[in-house]
């Protein structure tokens, strides 16, 4: 069973993008923001309804857990969905006015891998080897070839 699973989550995350991007041509990208929130909200008080029915799980449980973190714990969590939400609106910007779902998916996993790169450098004073630079290199050539000769969208 656990094969079918992933090989379902496999197929609809990679048709993801111009699931998103058929609904981006209807509306804006701070409408689809905020009706996929109210969804994803949704589904989340589902399922900790489900927990609390079936798992004891309660309010008071996360509470104590979240008064038990330190303020840069905290200060993290604040980051991380701040970040999540930012992430969140540039990508779908990105979708709804330049290239196809498929490239700009190219695009930010390059990106992602060389900011990952960078912060492990700057921060955690990783070595890399030659091959490895030159693989960023060859990441950030492929970049910018990509976005000097964006794909235009054909009028309808």
């Amino acid at each position: 069973m656990l094969p079918y699973i992933i090989g379902l989550s496999t197929i609809i995350g990679s048709v993801r993008p111009y699931i998103r991007k058929h609904i981006l041509d209807a509306i804006d990208p701070s409408d689809y923001f905020f009706i996929n929130s109210v969804l994803i909200t949704s589904f989340v008080v589902l399922y900790f309804v489900y927990l609390s029915l079936f798992d004891n799980y309660s309010v008071s449980k996360i509470y104590a857990k979240c008064c038990s973190l330190s303020a840069t714990q905290l200060g993290a969590m604040i980051v991380l969905a701040a970040f999540t939400v930012i992430s969140s609106m540039a990508l779908f910007m990105l979708e709804k006015r330049f290239n196809t779902p498929a490239m700009n998916h190219m695009m930010l996993k390059a990106v992602s891998l060389i900011l990952l790169f960078v912060v492990g450098i700057l921060i955690f004073n990783e070595d890399y080897s030659f091959i490895h630079m030159s693989g960023i290199g060859l990441t950030m050539a492929g970049i910018f070839i990509l976005f000097m000769n964006p794909m235009k969208k054909t009028a309808a």
